[in-house]
């Protein structure tokens, strides 16, 4: 499977490098936590579960919203989720919790089953 011809599409083949997607902010001197490259088969390549244990291993979704951004441009995921049986939690950060809400993020995790 291929990504469409989109503008999108230019966008991310600009910052593929080695079959790695590396945008202009990840940097080795970064200190940690940090982003890395991310593969480029992940938005490439369809991953199907089919054995039926998969059913039985826990799942949970945390939505991280700013209050001042409606709507939210992640709850459609957290819909998902939900819709699919999943556990939502929701959070007031930005999309990076680990690094701008850690406390929050292990409390809320410390609650997670």
């Amino acid at each position: 499977m291929s990504i469409p011809d989109t503008a999108r599409a230019k966008f991310i083949q600009s910052l593929t490098h080695d079959g790695y997607i590396v945008p202009a902010w990840v940097q080795d001197t970064t200190v940690i936590p940090r982003d890395v490259p991310q593969s480029l088969r992940t938005f490439t390549d369809t991953l199907r579960l089919v054995n039926p244990a998969r059913l039985k291993v826990p799942a949970a979704y945390i939505l991280t919203y700013e209050p001042q951004i409606t709507p939210d441009p992640f709850q459609m995921f957290a819909d998902r989720a939900a819709a699919r049986g999943w556990a939502v939690y929701k959070m007031v950060s930005d999309h990076l919790p680990e690094r701008t809400h850690r406390a929050e993020l292990v409390a809320l995790l410390e609650r997670v089953p």
